[in-house]
């Protein structure tokens, strides 16, 4: 019996020992997987760097591009507001045809200037002999629209009415109480924005004004 006894219990203390080097090597691995796996990292200073040249070539295509059809919007605006005003020139001239013989529309380096011209004698009513009359309209380049957009007038037209004076530097586009152009020429206002244009063309017969490229 004792000799039983202490082969049992040779054989319980050998399987306790057995069972005790499985769990220490089962606790060393997962220590081991534990301090193995690597925990969150930060960026890098060539993460930063890429991620700014990629930022920096988006910004490249896209602020050109943006950039350029903003002007092309504000190029359309002031073509379209001279449009609206050329017509308002044509319709003020119609309705005092009675008491001059036109309404021009004066351009200017910042804006242009929309006025009648009446007869210096209602009696006589002379179209050579003319006064400045009453204003209709003052477009300010920066107010009206966006400052920096050029207008020039192709070909020439009528010296402006300043001050009682016509003003050779400055050209006008004029409108007789026929809303046609007193001389019979076709005229075109060339607006331009950093490096867009649009023409407002004026058929003589008409009167007409349309915008094209």
């Amino acid at each position: 019996m004792g000799g039983r006894r202490t082969a049992c219990s040779e054989a319980s203390d050998n399987l306790g020992l057995i069972t005790g080097t499985q769990s220490r090597r089962s606790a060393g691995g997962r220590r081991a997987s534990v301090f193995a796996s690597p925990g969150p990292r930060g960026f890098s200073f060539l993460d930063v760097l890429i991620a700014i040249a990629v930022i920096a070539t988006v910004l490249g295509l896209a602020v050109p591009g943006y950039l350029g059809y903003l002007a092309r919007r504000q190029l359309q605006n002031a073509a379209f507001l001279l449009q609206g005003d050329l017509r308002l020139a044509q319709q003020a001239a119609i309705a005092q045809s009675g008491d001059g013989p036109r309404v021009e529309v004066c351009l200017r380096p910042n804006g242009y200037d929309i006025y009648r011209v009446a007869f210096s004698s209602p009696v006589d009513r002379n179209p050579d002999e003319v006064v400045l009359g009453p204003t209709v309209k003052v477009a300010n380049a920066g107010q009206e629209y966006h400052g920096g957009i050029e207008m020039n007038l192709t070909p020439g037209g009528f010296a402006c009415l300043i001050d009682g004076e016509r003003v050779a530097e400055r050209v006008a586009l004029a409108f007789a109480g026929s809303g046609a152009q007193p001389d019979g020429v076709r005229r075109s206002v060339q607006l331009g924005f950093r490096g867009q244009t649009l023409i407002v063309d004026v058929e003589p017969e008409t009167g007409l004004a349309t915008v094209r490229p």
